[in-house]
């Protein structure tokens, strides 16, 4: 049986090629978006004319977090693609050149330029979507690390503690600050209440504010009612509140269904209550949970373990029900912050020195708010 050979002739070609197209669309959205032009712009330039400019760094960087890549050494993975750097007109990288820039710009404190350079993208993109009224969820994010600088953070485990804001309707990172893992999450949240409102543009403003126990004190209370913010804030279950939870009596408990109407093993009610240096009373959502079956053991309790949460807000329009279903929805903020850990991959942090750490993380959250104007 005769079998036809089929002759391919093949020539070699000087066109570059790559099998990481998609960093051409990030790469187009920097320009589409701007980024480019501030970070010339804001950004430094380099004594001589052969050093390569913060904005090739910072691409980069973005390029990077965008190809899922974790450390320094998945960069010049990057720039070892001809036909990228060619295309976004980007120098070769290697390993230390950019460990060494991102030290030595730490120390010149790059990373006031690069908050300048989120705050005016980010107003950029709230005026494109017209939202003028907006939520503001703030949360502590740990991050695990053995690197010399970092500290034993309250889960007992060495690392770092950003807090972070972030605008629910918009799923955008408004607020972010690269802090020490043995500072408390409630550190200065007020300061970064107050900071987030002053990154909005004019004429935008947070008309409600969620948050987790952290925030549940006086002083950010009186804040938020003096600028006519409506709260939801997870109550921490002080000697106060735990005595009036117990005077409220069985008739005023009332079961909870779950905002398809299914019927939950939780029971709620509400008081009134007021801080020792809050300004005004407020309420208190309680719901009450009947645990019968030990998580741990899977066995049955004997008498059901009762536990209690309790949810602080000044709306005095909207029903119990309403507030809850409100105040749960604040797990965007933990999608959020898994979204910048695991999908951006800043669970990883390459350096040892604490302002080295702060430009990467900074730039991974850039990255994360530009795949969300993307969207």
């Amino acid at each position: 049986m005769n079998q036809n050979i089929i002759s391919i002739k093949t020539e070699k070609s000087n066109e570059k090629i790559t099998a990481q197209s998609g960093l051409l669309i990030i790469g187009e959205a920097l320009i589409k978006f701007k980024l480019k032009e501030m970070f010339e712009e804001i950004l430094q330039k380099p004594a001589s004319n052969r050093g390569k400019k913060a904005s090739e760094y910072l691409t980069a960087m973005i390029l990077n977090f965008a190809n899922g890549g974790i450390t320094i050494e998945d960069v010049i993975k990057i720039f070892n693609d001809k036909a990228i750097c060619k295309m976004l007109n980007l120098k070769e990288f290697k390993s230390g050149t950019i460990n060494d820039w991102l030290i030595r710009k730490g120390e010149e404190g790059l990373s006031k330029n690069i908050e300048k350079i989120m705050n005016k993208f980010n107003q950029e993109i709230i005026i494109k979507t017209g939202k003028k009224e907006l939520t503001l969820d703030i949360d502590a994010m740990s991050i695990e690390s053995n690197k010399s600088t970092a500290k034993m953070t309250y889960k007992n485990y060495k690392g770092y503690m950003p807090m972070l804001g972030f605008i629910p309707e918009l799923f955008l990172n408004i607020f972010a600050e690269f802090r020490t893992g043995n500072t408390s999450p409630r550190a200065n949240i007020l300061e970064a209440i107050q900071t987030s409102i002053a990154k909005l543009p004019d004429g935008y403003k947070f008309k409600n504010y969620r948050s987790d126990s952290a925030s549940f004190s006086a002083e950010i209370i009186n804040f938020l009612d003096e600028n006519q913010i409506r709260y939801t804030i997870t109550a921490g279950l002080n000697i106060a509140i735990k005595k009036a939870i117990e005077e409220i009596e069985e008739k005023d408990w009332q079961t909870f269904y779950d905002e398809k109407g299914n019927i939950t093993n939780r029971d709620y009610a509400e008081i009134i209550y007021a801080m020792k240096d809050s300004e005004n009373a407020f309420r208190i959502i309680v719901q009450r949970a009947k645990k019968t079956i030990d998580k741990k053991t899977k066995q049955q309790f004997l008498f059901p373990e009762v536990k209690y949460y309790a949810i602080a807000t000044n709306d005095n329009e909207s029903s119990a029900t309403e507030i809850i279903y409100w105040h749960n929805k604040r797990g965007n903020a933990e999608n959020c912050n898994k979204e910048v850990k695991y999908g951006v991959n800043l669970n990883y942090l390459p350096s040892s020195d604490f302002k080295a750490n702060e430009i990467w993380f900074l730039i991974g959250i850039l990255t994360f708010n530009l795949f969300q104007a993307l969207k």
